[in-house]
């Protein structure tokens, strides 16, 4: 693979610079000449851009490199363009050059290329720079980046090989110039040149080494122009349409090997087609599909270049000049149109001789410079001309060139008539194919050749000649003649010569002689001696190929090949090339090549037959000629041994292998087959593998066997082996238990099985034995080494029948059990032992309390409550009733048995504080002790108590010391607080506020005038109320205005009394019904005692709560309402229609007094209360927000389960005790400026 990686790069590299050309072989078929002066060189524009379909075939390269590589041709497109003018010191001289871009992509497509046996494409980046010479083309430097890489259509060769074969910059600079092409350009031209060319190489590859490539050696090369017209080879043109004036100019090397052809278009003003053909295999082609002319009109891309919107056209005074001779030389610098460019600074540039000199274009766009043609020779010395030499006239502001090119003679003369021999060229036709020899490469025939021979007559003088004959003397001394009108000056015709070899023609040298101008018509012909030449052709023969091998070798030994008695019999050296038949179907030619300067090779073939054989035979003349005979190779038959085991048990699986096998000359696509016989699974199974050949069995039955294989080769030579094995009982196996549940495999936590009690679980084990003991095994089971007790099946030992077994199993004692299987066959051989274990947790009874009173319940009010549990053990029922104290001094102070049973009734008790949640818990034990509790808050609200006086509303009128009664018997509170309640009067006339005591309250009043009493009404929780009287008091009269005594003055007070009675009447009228919306009575006291009205405002932040007892506490204040509107304190009310469970917190929390504004914090009153931190154990309805009390829905309850047979002293902490409950009584508040508000007249 290296060596075809190394032989594309570098057939790569020279494809991609065509400038260059290197390494050409011509199969030019197609001539036609005629005279004509020539084509001088067009100049380039910054723009100009050139498209050229290119095609790169490899096959044959890659044939004879040896390898099992592939590659289709590649194909893509080369894209050139002149991107910039500039000054370039070359070799001390300021030298005008085009800089040039080249760029292409190629592919060989996806299925093109293979690589180390995976397929893909090869894909080719190149881009590069070029430095073009202006005043004749020459190339001076080429630089270019190429980058190949293999990309397979499955990517998975890369991950082991470097897929990126090359990524390397080659630069090559010339000295001199390397000029492909000698303007003016004129058929019949030869010229030639020596240079130096120095590459230097970049980059790195994993396949080659990169800096093989960099050389520095001297060529010398020579080119002639050998046909024009269109385009055309093998029978295939260009895709551009418009270069029907076009040149052929092919070029050989020093020894006279071709070295490749170029047709230049001038219409493209460059080449429109380039072909490499090398020996080694390849050939390449570049044709031009579009050329896009900057500055130009009325272009068609890919037919017609148009006219450059701008143009300097440079004109000589002569056609040719003598040396040392001054000639003007005429710039018309002028548009598409005609039109001149005036007043434009033009620079002439004689680079050569190192002139240089300015003008400016007159009115009609002309400037005229004077040039000495100097004596300078030429790089390129021609047979036509002493020197040809550019001359550069140019605008370096729009960088607008012209140029011409200035053609030297030594002597001018009228008319010089020239048999130029040095560019005659041979066409020679043998076995069909037509190749084309200049002299350069000399003129080769054998007998039975055709040739046709291109002979130039050419006039060197400056004027057009008159008519004259040429005559031809062939070998054989008969004479041709021709009649030539006229030949231009400076120009040529040419006369074409056919001639067929005798079959019979010894080995000789065979000359044409030809007499230009035989009868002396040129009377003005400065040199008649140079009217005669000679062509002389070498009749020679071909190169005799012979050829000794050695027979009767097997595969893989080597055949030695012997070719040095091969002969050239017109004497000279010969060299051979041997191509070996392959057929590998990654071989592209089907043959394997080997080079051999000493005619002699070796070789061999892994696969017997006969096998072709190609040697080819070259001599000095590069005649060849092709020797073909045939290698037998003699067939290996296979080699191989069998491999397996003297005895195994029955139903286990034997495998017999194939080994050693050593028939490797298997090559075939079909390879070594095996058979295998046997009684069993592998009888007659057939397989195609090279190594770990196998027959696998697996037999039932005891007993002596034999096995036997066959290996049959490509060729069908076979080997056959045999075995002997055994086949004894074995006992049965049996698999690990499996636990199921509800269908859903179980899997082991900790090495064990992990399950409730009561939980049912299916057991499952499979155990395994031959055919023929399957349905006999019987599996045995034991679930526990404990007593039977401690599981649900009938007995701790039960087997089933057959190889899967299946059973149900349950335990309801807690702890770890040990379940056994084992197998059984009928010969009675057991399986080993199979364990597993199951851990049993014990289920802790579960609490659904079944009835929980709603919050809050008032003092006097009885609830009953009660839960259920559920639990397959017997139960144990208590109650904690005072979450504060810890009866049972186990440091759980919820687990106290203050009652027992599932159900009581519960009534508050003289010692349970009002207002303040209570946390109650139900406790249920199993027998394993295992408890389950729900804690649930009962908060009690003191009802406050309603004052009420006697006909309050309507008032009253008495007069002055009058001694009356007022009454508060109907005043309203519970009936545990009723007794107890305290009356106060407030008597206006009398200082202070406590005037009287008691429900009944004697007073008068010595002075007329109306008098408000307030009842105030508190009872022993410090809750408060008012209620109060209008009292009108008059003066006693006896006239006056409505009929009583008295002054007029008296009656006026009269009047206005009764005017402010009515008035106050009116006005406390029209506030009853909001009073009694703040008070939340509603139409009467006994609808509702609790508000369901909206919940209080959360604290506000930094306000001041009232003082109580002489205390003022800085803390967060509730919004005033009335205590009966929403007793529940905000951080108590419920927020889910749920029971809650409570845990007593370490840390004391804010306890609550009921005061007129709702609930106080305790650290504002100077009675200790007790404290309680709610703690969520299902949601927690204490919330942060205050929200409304709202009662349970949650109904109906689960029913009452019985109650427990276990007793008390099984609970933790031994008997219950009585939990120690404190009397609180709350401090009432003084503030009652609300309250009052709200009173009704």
């Amino acid at each position: 693979m290296r060596q075809i990686l190394v032989a594309i790069f570098i057939v790569l590299s020279m494809m991609l610079m065509p400038w260059q050309g290197e390494n050409f072989v011509d199969e030019e078929t197609s001539k036609s000449y005629s005279s004509a002066i020539g084509e001088d060189l067009d100049a380039w524009r910054i723009g100009d851009r050139w498209v050229y379909e290119t095609l790169f075939d490899v096959q044959q390269l890659i044939a004879n490199s040896g390898t099992d590589a592939s590659l289709n041709t590649l194909t893509g497109d080369t894209q050139v363009e002149v991107t910039d003018i500039a000054d370039l010191n070359y070799n001390g001289t300021q030298t005008l050059v085009y800089i040039v871009e080249v760029s292409g992509s190629f592919t060989s497509g996806s299925n093109g290329a293979t690589l180390q046996g995976a397929t893909g494409s090869l894909d080719v980046q190149y881009t590069g720079t070029d430095i073009i010479r202006a005043r004749d083309l020459a190339v001076i430097q080429t630089s270019f980046r190429l980058e190949v890489d293999f990309n397979p259509n499955i990517g998975i060769i890369c991950w082991v090989t470097n897929c990126e074969l090359a990524d390397i910059t080659i630069t090559t600079e010339y000295q001199p110039g390397k000029e492909k092409r000698d303007f003016p350009i004129r058929s019949g031209d030869f010229w030639y040149q020596n240079h130096w060319s120095d590459t230097t190489v970049d980059g790195e590859s994993d396949y080659f080494d990169v800096s093989t490539f960099g050389s520095s050696e001297e060529a010398n090369s020579s080119w002639q122009v050998v046909d024009t017209g269109t385009p055309l080879e093998d029978g295939t043109s260009i895709q551009y349409a418009g270069c029907g004036n076009s040149y052929k100019i092919t070029e050989v090397n020093i020894t006279g090997q071709n070295q490749g052809m170029e047709w230049f278009c001038p219409a493209v003003r460059s080449y429109a087609w380039s072909r490499v053909v090398n020996e080694a295999g390849f050939q390449i082609d570049w044709l031009l599909k579009e050329y896009y002319p900057a500055a130009s009109n009325n272009v068609a891309a890919s037919s017609d270049p148009g006219v450059r919107q701008e143009s300097i056209e440079v004109s000589l005074e002569f056609i040719a000049a003598p040396l040392d001779y001054e000639q003007d030389a005429t710039a018309t610098y002028q548009s598409s149109t005609g039109t001149g460019v005036p007043g434009s600074n033009l620079y002439m540039r004689y680079e050569t001789a190192g002139s240089t000199s300015t003008q400016v274009t007159d009115n009609a766009g002309v400037a005229t410079f004077a040039v000495d043609t100097s004596s300078e020779t030429d790089d390129t010395p021609s047979t036509s001309d002493y020197a040809s030499r550019g001359l550069i006239i140019w605008d370096p502001v729009t960088k607008i060139i012209g140029v011409a090119t200035i053609v030297m003679q030594v002597e001018i003369v009228g008319l010089d008539l020239v048999a130029q021999m040095s560019s005659a060229f041979m066409e020679r036709t043998r076995d069909g194919q037509t190749q084309t020899f200049t002299s350069a490469q000399g003129y080769n025939v054998i007998p039975g050749d055709s040739v046709s021979l291109s002979i130039p007559v050419q006039n060197n003088g400056i004027a057009d000649s008159p008519a004259f004959d040429v005559t031809i003397t062939y070998p054989d001394a008969s004479v041709y003649q021709e009649r030539i009108p006229t030949v231009e000056a400076l120009g040529e015709e040419r006369i074409i010569v056919e001639w067929s070899v005798p079959v019979d023609m010894a080995i000789s040298q065979q000359n044409f002689v030809v007499n230009v101008d035989s009868s002396n018509e040129a009377t003005q012909d400065a040199d008649l001696a140079n009217n005669q030449g000679t062509i002389s052709l070498n009749v020679g023969r071909l190169p005799e190929p012979a050829v000794q091998q050695t027979d009767g070798v097997y595969t893989f030994e080597p055949i030695f090949y012997d070719a040095t008695g091969s002969i050239d019999p017109d004497g000279g050296d010969v060299t051979c090339v041997f191509s070996f038949e392959n057929a590998s179907e990654d071989s592209v030619s089907g043959f394997d090549t080997v080079v051999s300067t000493d005619c002699m090779a070796e070789w061999n073939w892994s696969n017997d037959g006969d096998w072709q054989v190609q040697l080819y035979v070259t001599d000095d003349e590069s005649d060849e000629v092709l020797h073909e005979f045939t290698s037998e190779v003699l067939n290996r038959a296979p080699e191989f041994e069998i491999n397996g085991v003297d005895a195994i048990y029955a139903g286990d699986q034997i495998s017999f292998s194939i080994d050693n096998i050593s028939d490797i000359d298997t090559e075939s696509i079909t390879p070594v087959t095996f058979s295998w016989t046997s009684p069993f699974m592998c009888d007659g199974q057939v397989t195609t593998s090279f190594a770990g050949l196998q027959c696998e069995m697996e037999p039932q039955e005891e007993g002596v066997f034999q096995i036997s294989v066959i290996g049959t080769d490509d060729d069908g030579a076979t080997t056959e082996r045999n075995a002997t094995f055994e086949v004894v009982n074995k006992a049965p196996t049996i698999e690990a238990i499996e636990m199921w549940v509800d269908g859903v495999y179980l899997e082991q936590l900790d090495g064990m099985w992990h399950l409730d009690e009561y939980q049912t679980v299916t057991l499952k084990v499979q155990g395994s034995d031959t055919l023929f003991d399957l349905d006999s095994l019987q599996v045995s089971w034991s679930l526990s080494e404990e007593n039977e007790t401690s599981y649900s099946t009938d007995t701790p030992t039960l087997s089933t029948l057959g190889g899967e077994s299946e059973i149900e199993a349950s335990w309801h004692t807690s702890g770890q059990h040990q379940i056994t299987a084992k197998v059984i066959d009928d010969n009675g051989a057991t399986s080993e032992i199979v364990y597993g274990t199951v851990n049993i947790s014990n289920i802790a009874p579960d609490i659904t309390l079944t009835n929980v009173p709603s919050l809050p319940i008032g003092e006097d009010e009885i609830v009953t409550i009660s839960f259920e549990a559920d639990d397959g053990d017997a139960l144990m029922y208590c109650w904690d009733l005072d979450a504060t104290f810890d009866s049972n001094e186990d440091g759980v102070f919820d687990n106290d048995c203050d009652r027992e049973g599932a159900q009581f009734d519960f009534i508050r008790s003289l010692s349970t504080p009002i207002g303040q949640p209570l946390v109650i818990t139900a406790n249920v034990w199993d027998d394993d002790m295992a408890r389950d509790n729900q804690s649930f808050d009962i908060v009690i609200v003191n009802q406050p108590p309603r004052a009420i006086i006697t006909d309050a509303q309507l008032g009253l009128t008495v007069t002055q010391n009058e001694l009356f009664s007022i009454s508060a018997a109907n005043s309203i509170d519970t009936e545990s607080d009723r007794p107890g309640l305290r009356f106060t009067w407030d008597n206006p006339s009398i200082p202070g506020t406590e005037d009287g005591m008691g429900e009944e309250y004697q007073l008068s009043f010595d002075r007329p005038g109306t008098y408000t009493v307030i009842l105030t009404v508190s009872d022993d929780d410090g809750e408060v109320d008012t209620d109060e009287i209008k009292i009108t008091v008059t003066e006693t009269i006896e006239q006056g205005i409505f009929g009583t005594s008295g002054t007029t003055e008296m009656a006026a007070y009269g009047l206005i009394g009764f005017i402010v009675i009515l008035v106050g009447i009116l006005l406390f009228s029209r506030r009853g019904s909001s009073d009694e919306e703040i008070l939340g009575l509603g139409s009467g006291f006994g609808e509702s005692t609790f508000s369901s009205g909206p919940p209080p405002a959360s604290p506000v932040q930094g306000q001041t709560a009232p003082s109580y007892m002489g205390q003022t506490a800085q803390q967060p204040v509730y919004p005033q309402q009335n205590a009966y509107q929403n007793p529940y304190p905000a951080q108590y009310q419920q927020t889910q229609s749920q029971p809650q469970q409570y845990q007593q917190s370490q840390v004391p929390s804010p306890s609550y007094a009921p005061t007129q504004m709702g609930y106080q914090q305790a650290g504002a009153m100077t009675t200790p209360q007790t404290s309680y931190q709610p703690q969520a154990t299902q949601t927690a309805w204490p919330s942060a927000t205050p929200q409304a009390a709202t009662p349970s829905a949650q109904t109906p309850y689960p029913p009452q389960p019985a109650d427990s047979s276990l007793s008390l002293s099984q609970l933790p902490g031994g008997t219950p005790t009585t939990p120690q409950i404190t009397n609180q009584s709350p401090v009432a508040s003084n503030d009652l400026n609300d309250l009052l508000d709200g009173l009704d007249l």
